[in-house]
């Protein structure tokens, strides 16, 4: 028969009992795959970067907009640790689980070798028995928000018209 399409039996045998144990499984595994399917989107329609990785730090799965920022596929970066993602020179400050839960700052690289200025928080995915299943990372660009800073700085100590070291500047140098 038809596996998407219910099996209508009257019967109260073993066969019966069979049709409806294949009915429960088929509708069990119809409602995961729309959860999951479901999930799926929610994760792709996010701006923000979403990397989920093993309890060995490698990353499993990762959302769109990770692929975007970086320029890599998610079939590329499966299997990837997620340290690799991170600049050599920033990868000793990096770690797994941020102080106090609050975000930290990071450089990550581009697949064209730039370097991504970062925010990110991590949280560990827990299993039924609460155990460590993995980390999940949720990742955004800073970019704009460096250059502001930088920014911001540079009109702190030098006169927009003039172009010459302000009143402050001048005393610091």
């Amino acid at each position: 028969g038809h596996y998407g399409e219910r099996l209508e039996v009257e019967r109260t045998d073993e066969l019966g009992d069979l049709a409806t144990a294949f009915n429960d499984m088929r509708q069990a595994l119809r409602d995961t795959t729309i959860s999951r399917d479901y999930l799926d989107r929610i994760l792709n329609s996010m701006n923000d970067g979403v990397i989920v990785c093993d309890t060995a730090g490698r990353i499993v799965r990762v959302n769109t907009a990770i692929g975007r920022l970086l320029g890599y596929s998610s079939e590329e970066l499966v299997g990837l640790p997620v340290t690799d993602l991170v600049a050599p020179e920033y990868r000793r400050k990096f770690r797994a689980e941020p102080e106090g839960g609050a975000p930290s700052e990071s450089v990550l690289v581009t697949r064209s070798g730039q370097h991504v200025p970062v925010s990110w928080t991590g949280s560990a995915l827990r299993g039924d028995d609460s155990q460590a299943d993995g980390r999940i990372f949720a990742v955004q660009n800073i970019t704009d928000r460096k250059r502001a800073e930088q920014r911001i700085r540079y009109l702190a100590r030098i006169d927009a018209l003039t172009k010459v070291p302000n009143r402050m500047q001048f005393q610091h140098l």
